[in-house]
């Protein structure tokens, strides 16, 4: 894939992501897609999975999230894309350790970063990055 294809792949799948559009943004991953998380001990496996997490964590806990592209870098098949994702805590937020979490009604923009792996014109492989703690903070929860 060229740089050019790769870079046209990533600020699409994030206009459907700052859109709203879930569908839209799950259909660049690919089936069997892997992405794995700080707050998960194993990675999310496929496309359901991602999306269910996506709903539960992202769009429903943050009705009006937003992930603002600061740099994006690219190797061969890998991309790293850094921002800031920024939202208000609305919906309830599921957490491991604590179960769900009332909306705190706190905006938050926490420094995020992913490492994506693309084969064949989809997102194969996510490794995501975030200050948990400052996300925690931010909320209130800590």
């Amino acid at each position: 894939m060229s740089d050019e294809k790769m870079m046209n792949l990533i600020n699409e799948a994030l206009d459907a992501f700052n859109s709203h559009d879930v569908d839209k943004f799950i259909n660049f991953y690919a089936k069997d897609a892997l992405h794995y998380q700080p707050t998960q001990p194993e990675p999310l496996k496929g496309r359901t999975a991602i999306k269910e997490d996506y709903m539960n964590l992202t769009f429903n806990a943050f009705p009006d999230v937003f992930f603002e592209k600061e740099n994006i870098f690219y190797q061969n098949e890998w991309v790293c894309v850094e921002g800031i994702f920024k939202g208000t805590h609305k919906g309830p937020l599921l957490d491991q350790e604590k179960g769900e979490i009332s909306p705190t009604n706190k905006y938050v923009e926490v420094p995020i970063c992913f490492v994506i792996k693309i084969k064949n014109s989809k997102i194969k492989e996510v490794h995501e990055y975030n200050d948990q703690l400052e996300f925690l903070t931010q909320l209130e929860l800590v």
